[in-house]
């Protein structure tokens, strides 16, 4: 059986003609101590070829510096082998570098370590012998070759006489520590690999830059030991006519892919919607959507459609203008969602305020002081400061007629006066069947005070004086009206006509006093030639059972009438159905506005106090001013409103020459005296400038000239 032992020095040792001296030397630990001899005689000789015996299975060895050791073992047919190697100075596999007790090899093998400069090292062999037959403790090392790495990369040439080395070990270039087995092979004319083929699979792959960002496309890729010229080591890009856009780029939000990775626009989606933050629009939900740090109305490029209409309430009343508006996602201080006012100038104008006597539409409902003393909210011609008692009820009013209700329908203060159930002779009975007065029912005649129950009869003077229904012992009384004719009974053969009876408007003398109809809508009672009118015959028309007119609003004057003319005293005078209108305290135009408010026209409904000013020659806002901001007050054929910086100087208006050192803006360009090298006196007078020139221009040309010709001249 024989044993082969193989040391060799480390990947370090660059010397191949360093010496060995103990270094490399096996020395027999003759005592047991685990330690070399310090003189280093055993076996000095042949450093590198040492004997092993089933006797000395034990060695120390050392090295005077750090050195790769590969141990080559040789095992005989059947032998069996366990080697332990470790640091001497340690238990045995305590501090181990390499332990394999107990690992029994049935063949051939090489190990290695790393071994540590003056430091012993022990390696034992415990040999097994045979399998089959008694243990042979003999074995002994020849042939041990002392192998030199010179170029440090851990492989061994074997012309250095290091070819008993496997073959894993063995260098092709030992001059050159790029070049040994496994090492992976790069362009540079050598065998990297050292398996016989130069620059094999070293070729790297270029790729077209067109546009020279360090990345090409994939599409251009060609094969070469070196860049061609214009091709770039990196592929992957995606535009290669933008410098921009590259793999190595970073993405930013502009609607390309810069980082070539397949996404648009990745990480610029700040509120979550899909939208790349420079392709979204800001809009009203408390996120920065464009991903510009400003959210909704702090953000200037706000989607204003997404944002609520704001109406502003510049009067401060609570209700907003639907003519002044904002679109804001923060409600205004002054905003308000809907809007309702009618006149936003005016705090005293707006839906729900109460109605005031003041000639203004107060609760914007195009009708002026309604529900109020002044307006005949009923329309019967009266309001309640003009006698109407009930001002909800057309039947009440001071010419109404008065009905047995116990309302007071002719507001005099007299209920049901001139009806059955009211003692109107004062005789202390009513007509009846009741009495609302409190006198007691049964008067046969109310119109006369010596007519009633419990009166004495008087013969002879044809009257039922005691409402007994006789009349002078049994004188014949053929209407039964208790009035014979021999007493004055104009209509003997009627029972509603008799002295005293009460009048109607039926076209009938009713009380045989000589007129008809007087104190009924069918008598014109106020003597103006028209009655208020009945339905005399039952056509649905109404007539006037005096001759006179139909139509009379208030019979009780004849300052009323279809021909009267309409005052200032809250009546409707020309019984048109509107009370004042034409006067002071009326609206006539609706526009919110009597004259009595400030209208300075009542009649055109776009003028009125707060109406915007228009350039017409009117006063539209009633101020007293005609087209402030429109006229041309100085006369020079520019207002305020066409550009004029002052209206009030001729000297002034847009495009003027400038005139120097007058401390005036002349040409409304805001800078004063531009473009003045010398002095020319300033004018005196405001003249009044046409539209051409102003004439007080002409004054000063010469002087100008002369000016000029002077300045050239020095």
């Amino acid at each position: 059986m024989t044993w082969l032992l193989l040391l060799a020095l480390p990947s370090f040792a660059q010397d191949a003609d360093a010496v060995i001296d103990c270094d490399g030397t096996w020395f027999v630990d003759n005592f047991n101590d685990l330690n070399s001899d310090d003189d280093c005689d055993s076996y000095a000789s042949n450093p590198c070829g040492q004997p092993i015996s089933a006797t000395s299975p034990d060695h120390i060895f050392q090295f005077t510096s750090n050195q790769n050791v590969w141990v080559q073992v040789e095992l005989g047919y059947g032998s069996r082998l366990a080697m332990n190697y470790y640091t001497a100075v340690d238990e045995p596999c305590g501090d181990v570098i390499t332990c394999v007790s107990g690992q029994w090899q049935a063949s051939n093998w090489i190990t290695w370590f790393s071994a540590d400069a003056n430091r012993d090292y022990f390696l034992s062999f415990d040999s097994q012998g045979q399998s089959t037959g008694a243990p042979d403790y003999h074995a002994e090392i020849s042939g041990i070759e002392c192998c030199f790495d010179d170029d440090g990369d851990g492989f061994f040439n074997p012309d250095d006489g290091c070819d008993r080395m496997p073959v894993a070990s063995q260098d092709c270039d030992d001059a050159d520590i790029n070049n040994f087995p496994g090492n992976p092979e790069v362009c540079d004319g050598s065998d990297n690999d050292c398996d016989g083929q130069i620059d094999e699979n070293a070729s790297a792959t270029y790729y077209l830059d067109d546009d020279g960002d360090g990345y090409g496309l994939d599409s251009t890729a060609v094969t070469d030991c070196g860049a061609p010229t214009g091709y770039a080591e990196v592929g992957g890009d995606c535009d290669d006519a933008n410098v921009q856009v590259n793999p190595g780029a970073t993405e930013i939000c502009n609607a390309i892919d810069d980082d070539c990775d397949g996404n648009t626009d990745e990480g610029f989606d700040s509120d979550g919607n899909g939208i790349p933050d420079c392709a979204d629009n800001e809009i009203c939900d408390g996120v920065d959507n464009d991903g510009d740090g400003l959210v909704d109305d702090d953000d200037p490029d706000l989607d204003l459609n997404s944002a609520p209409t704001w109406y502003l309430d510049t009067d401060g009343d609570g209700h907003a203008d639907s003519n002044n508006s904002v679109r804001a996602c923060t409600q205004p201080s002054n905003g308000l969602a809907t809007a309702t006012d009618c006149d936003d100038a005016h705090a005293t104008r707006f839906p729900g305020n109460p109605e005031t006597c003041d000639g203004i539409d107060n609760n914007c409902n195009v009708t002026v002081d309604e529900g109020t003393e002044c307006y005949d909210d009923d329309g019967d011609g009266f309001t309640e400061s003009g006698g109407d008692c009930n001002d909800s009820q057309t039947s009440f009013n001071p010419t109404a007629t008065e009905f047995c209700n116990g309302n007071d329908e002719d507001c005099d203060g007299t209920v049901d006066e001139g009806t059955e159930c009211y003692d109107d002779d004062g005789d202390g009975f009513c007509e009846g069947p009741a009495c609302a007065d409190g006198t007691t029912p049964g008067d046969c005649n109310d119109g006369l005070s010596t007519v009633s129950p419990g009166i004495t009869e008087q013969d002879g003077n044809g009257i039922d004086d005691d409402c007994d229904g006789t009349v002078d012992s049994q004188a014949s009384d053929p209407d039964g009206d208790g009035v014979l004719e021999s007493a004055g009974d104009c209509a003997p053969d009627d029972a509603s006509t008799f002295p005293g009876a009460p009048e109607v408007p039926d076209a009938v003398d009713n009380d045989c006093d000589g007129t008809t109809d007087e104190g009924t809508t069918a008598g014109d009672d106020d003597g103006d030639g028209s009655c208020e009118g009945a339905n005399l015959d039952n056509t649905g028309g109404l007539d006037c059972g005096d001759g006179s007119t139909a139509g009379d609003c208030n019979d009780t004057t004849d300052q009323v009438s279809l021909n009267g003319t309409e005052v200032e005293n809250e009546i409707d005078d020309d019984c048109d159905g509107v009370v004042d209108e034409g006067t002071a305290s009326a609206d006539d135009d609706l526009d919110g506005f009597s004259d009595e408010a400030g209208d300075c026209d009542d009649s055109e409904r776009a003028i009125y106090p707060g109406a915007e000013e228009l350039e017409d020659g009117i006063d539209n806002d009633c101020d007293g001013t005609v087209d402030e901001g429109f006229a041309d007050r100085d006369g020079d054929g520019v207002s305020e409103t066409d550009g004029d910086c002052d209206d009030d100087n001729g000297w002034v208006t847009p495009g003027r020459n400038e005139l120097c050192d007058d401390g005036i803006d002349n040409d409304c360009d805001e800078d004063i005296d531009e473009g003045c090298d010398g002095f020319v006196p300033t004018p005196t007078d405001n003249c009044g400038c046409s539209s051409t020139a102003p004439t007080g221009t002409w004054v000063w040309l010469p002087f100008l000239a002369l000016l000029r010709r002077r300045k050239r001249a020095a």
